[in-house]
């Protein structure tokens, strides 16, 4: 008796059934401010200063559960994860 490969039937798996994977949950926040102050020293003469920040933070959650769509389309066990980057400019 010949053994039986599964690889080789080119299983097709249902679209609707991979739609409802879950994918990630992406995010971001963003922070823009601007401050200045001025003081007057003598007549003619003003001190001043600014300070600007820009500030960027961004990630995205995620899991993934167990499923079986098809042979090689597949998840043995389940896995959670979360991303999260940030950027600052002064």
């Amino acid at each position: 008796m010949v053994p039986v490969a599964f690889d080789n039937y080119q299983e097709m798996n249902n679209p609707i059934a991979n739609l409802l994977l879950p994918g990630d949950k992406n995010w971001s926040h963003k922070f823009v401010a601007n401050f200045s102050a001025e003081l007057q020293l003598w007549d003619n003469l003003k001190f001043k200063t600014s300070y600007g920040v820009d500030l960027a933070f961004w990630g995205k959650d995620g899991y993934t559960p167990i499923y079986y769509l098809r042979n090689g389309q597949s998840q043995t066990f389940s896995s959670a994860y979360s991303e999260k980057r940030d950027g600052t400019v002064w």
